[in-house]
């Protein structure tokens, strides 16, 4: 299997301006020398992410996001580091070069292919089932009363999971199709974790199955819709979390719907596939659903790469006016424009166009009225107007809502809205806002003047730590030389030092793998490259190590000192293990006398300053041990 050659992901880099590229996505505002935004990976009112043109990378202070152009568009288009390369290549027209994958990079894919394929193949079974299978008939019945014809299970590829997990695993084993493929691709599960000779079962059983495509028309997944009306169940079940699938990062319907929500210029957002399908296959085809209740974030981008407004179109009930509310703060958050189409009480988008016709539902959408038109209209209908207090109340309570929103121009617009409908002061009405804002902001606010006054990147901020952080400050030094310097790196590796020190101290073996690494450490776009085949946790730390100053000066001593520092830091661990031991008092006597002697040789080593004699010279880095040939996923098979 081929992987992208390090030399062409080297180029990738060096040819791409991440100012530029960030910029492409949305706005940025130069502070001193680097740029700053209101994340994107996370909700923020105050900015807190950083674009450094001299390291090329970005950091976000708020929740730790970071990394190099690469990263933010893996990240921020939620595609994969393969498409991530070829799209920046294109961007650059930069041909691509490929060399063989590692044993381990190659068994990760694999199971990842074996993964695609059996959730493939398996919805072209679930498919034929529901066309041919009398066992289906419930499910064809069920799709006829909804409106849905044949043509439509063609076009959707819309199949039925048998009642029975025999039928199903018959017929897998027949296609050849693991068990490990199964479980990997949320098709099936283990009966218990801890014994896999207790075999599978299939999680969809007699459902009306809905495959999930991402936007490259792979099936990641399935969505299946109960059809027992008597069964206590769930009504939809979605595929699990699994390496290929996260319901948070796919709207259902999107790779249909592409296009067309480029040629309406919105997308409408639906809550169901049945409300989506029949819009769609009656002509309405700019229309996607998220997989569940929950919009997130990252819907909400994926939404802002094809157009600028989408409009609402939920369920005409007081649910589907609170799902409105949250998935209009993700929306907005992102910048996007956001109507809401105004379903009649209990009406969904299929009954109202099976009641009244598609040229009515578009002629809904047309309609579409500003979201926050929308929220007054409804919340006005709950309240006595002609009553100052239930005003007032009712103006209090939106304040909160218009203190979320980040763009200062629309708080104002909505601000005016809200004051003329509701007859209140709207000078009163924007201190309300701003007091509410403030309320969440004091300390963002406070970060941002300094950084601000500073006009550079805020380092001694307190931001919410990324999940991987090295704790040791000498090994964070000793990595940070490493990374950063030629010079420093030769240093290290011809000065006098055990690496055994380093299995004292937590995430010590990095530094190997940094020393041991093939990089130009005096080119950032090298170091970037080597950095973005890191974990992105790894990758976001070090490029908040990055950019923190570097001692130039002295850079012989300042090495020396810190491998000394380690040294002592491995002596003083070992020390207090043994020291722990002969407090046991179940310590045999005849190791007593040999542990001894370990404390006195280490509290005498502790006392030398210089390294012990024994130490071996590091002019030459010891080869890497050969890697172990990674293990065939097939062969863990609990079938």
């Amino acid at each position: 299997m081929k992987r992208i050659a390090e030399e062409t992901i080297q180029q990738v880099l060096q040819a791409t301006n991440i100012v530029d590229l960030v910029e492409s996505y949305f706005p940025l505002k130069r502070v001193g020398g680097n740029f700053r935004a209101n994340c994107p990976f996370h909700q923020e009112k105050t900015p807190s992410f950083y674009v450094s043109p001299s390291r090329q990378s970005f950091k976000c202070f708020g929740c730790g996001a970071g990394g190099t152009a690469i990263r933010f568009v893996m990240d921020y288009e939620n595609i994969s580091f393969q498409d991530t390369i070829k799209k920046l290549a294109d961007r650059a027209g930069i041909a691509l070069v490929e060399q063989q994958l590692d044993p381990k990079e190659e068994a990760k894919l694999k199971r990842r292919s074996q993964a695609l394929t059996a959730l493939r193949k398996t919805a072209e079974y679930y498919h034929e089932l529901l066309l041919k299978s009398p066992n289906a008939q419930h499910a064809r019945d069920y799709l006829k009363n909804r409106g849905l014809s044949r043509d439509t299970a063609l076009n959707w590829m819309i199949g039925y999971a048998p009642a029975s997990d025999r039928e199903f695993f018959d017929w897998a084993r027949e296609q050849g199709l693991r068990g490990r493929a199964l479980v990997d691709a949320g098709i099936a599960s283990l009966r218990d974790e801890h014994d896999p000779s207790r075999g599978l079962y299939t999680r969809f059983r007699d459902r009306l199955i809905f495959p999930i495509f991402n936007d490259y028309d792979d099936v990641v997944g399935y969505s299946g819709r109960l059809l027992d009306p008597e069964s206590k169940m769930a009504k939809y079940l979605n595929s699990p979390e699994t390496i290929v699938f996260n319901k948070s990062k796919l709207l259902f319907g999107l790779n249909k719907a592409k296009r067309p929500i480029g040629q309406a210029k919105h997308a409408i957002l639906c809550e169901g596939q049945i409300d989506l399908i029949a819009a769609s296959e009656n002509g309405v085809q700019n229309i996607v659903a998220p997989l569940g209740t929950a919009f997130t974030p990252d819907h909400a981008r994926m939404l802002r790469r094809y157009t600028e407004t989408v409009v609402i179109c939920y369920d005409g009930d007081a649910a589907g006016v609170k799902a409105a509310e949250r998935s209009q703060k993700e929306l907005a958050d992102a910048g996007l424009v956001v109507r809401v189409a105004r379903l009649p009480q209990g009406d969904d988008p299929d009954s109202f166009i099976q009641r009244d016709g598609v040229d009515a539902f578009r002629q809904l959408i047309d309609n579409a009225v500003d979201f926050y038109d929308y929220l007054l209209g409804h919340k006005v209908s709950e309240i006595n107007m002609s009553d100052v207090g239930d005003r007032t109340r009712l103006a209090r309570e939106l304040a909160e809502k218009i203190g979320e929103l980040s763009d200062k121009m629309l708080r104002e617009t909505v601000v005016h809205k809200v004051s003329a409908r509701l007859g209140v002061d709207d000078k009163l009405l924007m201190k309300e806002v701003a007091t509410a804002r403030s309320r969440s902001q004091n300390q963002e606010r406070s970060r941002a003047a300094a950084s601000e006054a500073r006009g550079d990147i805020p380092h001694d901020a307190e931001p919410v730590a990324p999940k991987f952080s090295i704790n040791s400050a000498v090994l964070e030094l000793l990595c940070h030389i490493a990374l950063s310097s030629e010079k420093g790196r030769k240093i290290i590796a011809t000065s006098e030092w055990k690496r055994e020190w380093l299995d004292d101290v937590e995430h010590g073996t990095i530094l190997t793998e940094i020393l041991d690494a093939e990089f130009d450490a005096d080119n950032p776009s090298s170091v970037n490259a080597w950095l973005s085949h890191r974990p992105n946790e790894q990758e976001a730390y070090f490029f908040g190590v990055l950019d923190k100053p570097l001692p130039t000066e002295k850079l012989q001593d300042c090495v020396l000192d810190a491998l000394e520092r380690l040294r002592r830091q491995s002596i003083r661990t070992r020390l207090g293990v043994a020291k722990a031991r002969l407090r046991d008092p179940s310590l045999p006597a005849s190791d007593l006398l040999a542990l001894q002697k370990e404390v006195l040789a280490l509290q005498n080593r502790l006392k030398n300053t210089a390294p012990p004699e024994d130490a071996p010279s590091r002019t030459a880095s010891p080869a890497p041990k050969a890697q172990e040939p990674a293990p065939d996923p097939a062969n863990d098979d609990p079938f």
